[in-house]
């Protein structure tokens, strides 16, 4: 009768294997992808805050300049690492990883249906009070700092003036030769002084602490010592001229200065006559000529206010300036809401409603999960009950099949992370072969993170069939030694019995 129901047993312990594998998976499944702290951890893992400067800014910016480079001021490979440096030091790897954990912990919950809301909060206001002095201290660098030079002298100071100016008396300067009297009597310091200003008033515009940025720089002694720089360049070509003009006799000199146009320079100089005679005699002040016709089309002072900014900007990004500085100075907060209006941005509700059944469905099955669980537990029962003689060998048996299925669980699973995931897993975003440059650096790390996610998958099934497999390995091999050991005792008493009367006796006797 025995062997009969536990050949009853065998189909009760095919379908306990299925549906405890199946329930298994679904269980660590739904536990992991629902879960914020499974996606936290394959980031961490995948060390993405870091490999963002570390791998994909520098190969990004690379591909950036061999598209984009011909109409860039500067070269970025020049400023490439000064680049990553402001941006990592701006947005640290531990910046980035708290305020994207803090968004996954909020919306994978209401993506999952345990909540019916969300909020993501960002506030950038602070990330622009480490911005500027990093812009600073990096604007510094010799090439910035020459580029910077350039648009602040040639484009804003001498934007009047036209590429040569001719002076009296033959002598022509160009805007590069005043360009560089301007740059050399700017002391870097004062530049970098000035440039602090800017930016910091810059960063509190768009923070938003003020409503209208006025930049004043005062040019007067600057302009006056250039002038004088200018002005020592044109009378060393006029002395030039002068030197190369052939003598002549006093009479030949006045002779030559009675048809004279104003400005030119006669044809020869007289014997006898210095430099300095000879412009004395035709009424020549340098200086003077210098600051009329080249300072004057130098401002004392330069001006940048807001307006000046906008225009730069264009009018179609008028808006976006605005709409930056309300996200720097209030913060921006995103809302299931917002998330919601992008799905039916197409005015399609239809899509709204699949999304909340979705949601909803995925909650109702993770909530109800656990009730699935009393098939294999009724199975383990019934197999109990067939199996056994005893409530303790009912028990064994249970435990049995429960350890077996969990050390054939654990097997599979070990097989197919060596022979499927370990040879298939690794391309599945895509074959790095096929791609370049940014794109190849992604599809990497993207194959890495969804390996590593599989993998921790298949592991985190394996720990839990091999947990389970212990523990009931344990209880079973503790109840079988109960059994053995009462078996023993019990087999003791009988003889101990029969033994007590006939000692009994000899000793009365």
């Amino acid at each position: 009768m025995i062997w009969l129901r536990r050949v009853f047993t065998i189909p009760l312990i095919l379908l306990f294997v299925v549906i405890f594998i199946a329930l298994l998976f679904t269980t660590h499944l739904s536990g992991s992808l629902g879960s914020s702290g499974f996606y936290e951890g394959q980031l961490r893992r995948a060390d993405i805050y870091n490999w963002l400067y570390d791998d994909l800014m520098p190969v990004a910016l690379d591909e950036f300049e061999e598209t984009q480079g011909n109409g860039l001021p500067i070269p970025l490979h020049v400023i490439k690492d000064d680049l990553i440096a402001v941006t990592k030091e701006t947005l640290p790897p531990e910046w980035l990883r708290t305020k994207v954990e803090s968004g996954l912990d909020e919306i994978v919950p209401y993506l999952v249906g345990d909540r019916d809301s969300f909020t993501i909060q960002i506030q950038p206001r602070d990330r622009i009070d480490i911005l500027a002095p990093a812009v600073i201290e990096v604007a510094g660098e010799p090439e910035i700092y020459d580029y910077l030079m350039y648009e602040l002298v040639s484009r804003q100071i001498l934007s009047d003036l036209g590429q040569a100016v001719d002076l009296p008396f033959e002598v022509t300067i160009s805007q590069g030769e005043v360009l560089s009297a301007v740059t050399r009597v700017l002391p870097p310091t004062w530049v970098q002084e000035r440039l602090s200003e800017i930016i910091y008033e810059l960063a509190d515009y768009l923070k938003g602490d003020i409503d209208r940025m006025d930049i004043v720089v005062d040019l007067t002694d600057a302009k006056a010592a250039a002038l004088d720089r200018v002005a020592d360049l044109a009378d060393q070509r006029l002395e030039a001229a002068f030197n190369a003009l052939p003598q002549c006799s006093e009479a030949e000199f006045q002779q030559a200065l009675l048809n004279l146009p104003e400005g030119s320079l006669p044809d020869c100089r007289p014997v006898g006559v210095d430099y300095e005679g000879f412009k004395s005699a035709l009424g020549i002040d340098v200086a003077s000529s210098v600051d009329q016709l080249i300072g004057d089309e130098i401002p004392d002072s330069w001006f940048y206010t807001d307006e000046q900014l906008r225009q730069s900007m264009g009018e179609d990004n008028a808006d976006l300036l605005d709409s930056a500085r309300d996200v720097i100075s209030n913060g921006n907060t995103l809302t299931e809401a917002d998330l919601r209006d992008a799905i039916t941005d197409n005015d399609d509700s239809a899509d709204l409603q699949t999304f909340d059944d979705v949601r909803h469905r995925i909650h109702d099955f993770r909530t109800w999960l656990w009730v699935l669980w009393l098939i294999p537990i009724l199975l383990l029962v019934g197999i109990g009950l067939l199996g056994g003689r005893s409530w303790r060998t009912r028990l064994v048996w249970a435990l049995a099949v429960l350890f077996f299925t969990c050390l054939v669980t654990f097997i599979v699973l070990a097989a197919i992370q060596a022979n499927v995931i370990d040879e298939h897993a690794r391309t599945l975003v895509g074959d790095p072969s096929e791609y370049q440059g940014a794109e190849l650096v992604m599809t990497e790390k993207g194959n890495e993170i969804a390996y590593n996610a599989i993998s921790g998958l298949a592991s985190g099934m394996q720990n839990k069939a091999l947990c389970i497999m212990i523990c009931s390995g344990l209880v079973a091999l503790g109840i079988i030694i109960w059994m053995v050991v009462e078996s023993r005792r019990n087999r003791r008493l009988p003889a101990d019995r029969y033994s007590s009367p006939t000692s009994s006796q000899s000793i009365t006797g």
